[in-house]
Order: structure tokens, then sequence, then C-alpha cells
């Protein structure tokens, strides 16, 4: 018998069309927008890899990843989408740029709190950081 194994919402707005990589690590999704987003799947759940992208001014029922050389590293996947409105775009898989900006949060968050653990060591520190100059 079959049963659901996740189930999320993936965007907003109506999923015209769908395609899985051919390694089934990726999943990619087609909005009725002209949308075209990325989400990773692993271990049964969904993850967005990218936010969607208007690639299209009407409806895409057809998408799919392009073949790529799995062994290129530098090679990003790249998503191919039709769209009713009579155009074709091929969308480069790159990760959303939020990743970026919280790992940055992150290590001044990190930074913040060493210094607060440690404040007369790190006021000494800048003192004689400050003198040198």
């Amino acid at each position: 018998a079959l049963s659901v194994v996740n189930a999320t919402r993936a965007h907003r707005e109506h999923h015209s069309a769908l395609a899985a990589s051919a390694d089934g690590s990726l999943l990619a999704t087609a909005t009725a927008s002209g949308g075209v987003a990325v989400h990773e799947l692993r271990n049964g759940s969904f993850r967005q890899l990218m936010s969607p992208v208007k690639a299209h001014g009407f409806v895409v029922p057809a998408v799919c990843f392009a073949a790529h050389d799995a062994g290129a590293a530098a090679v990003a996947p790249c998503v191919v989408s039709a769209s009713l409105d009579h155009s074709v775009a091929a969308t480069k898989v790159a990760a959303n740029a939020r990743t970026f900006l919280y790992i940055v949060i992150v290590w001044i968050i990190a930074l913040v709190a060493l210094i607060l653990y440690d404040f007369e060591r790190a006021v000494l520190f800048l003192m004689r950081f400050t003198d040198r100059q």
C-alpha cells in the first residue's frame, strides 16, 4: 500500500509541472504563473534549494533537468522549462543567497558571544592592537 512520507508547501502558487533529477536528489517544480523552483530531496524531506524564478510569462506545463556530466563538479545542474507563452528557458540551479547571509549572521553571533564570555581579554587585546598602530 502507498502512504505519504512527507507533504510540504513548495511555493504559494499552483504547481503545473514537476521533474526529478536523474540521481533523485533534486525536484524541479513549475508554477501556473511561469515560475521555476528547485528543491533538495533528502531522506524523504524537502528543502528549497532555489526560490521560484520567474522564467516565463504564463503557465509552465513542462519542466526537466538538462543532462550534464556528474563528474564535472564545476557544472551546476540546469532546469529546462517550456511555457504556453511559446517560450523555452534554461535556468541554472543556484542555492539561495540567504544561506550565505545565515552563515555570516552565525559568525557574528559567535564572535559577540566570545567577546562577552571573555570581555576583559578582548578589551586588552584591542588595546594592545590599537597601541601598535
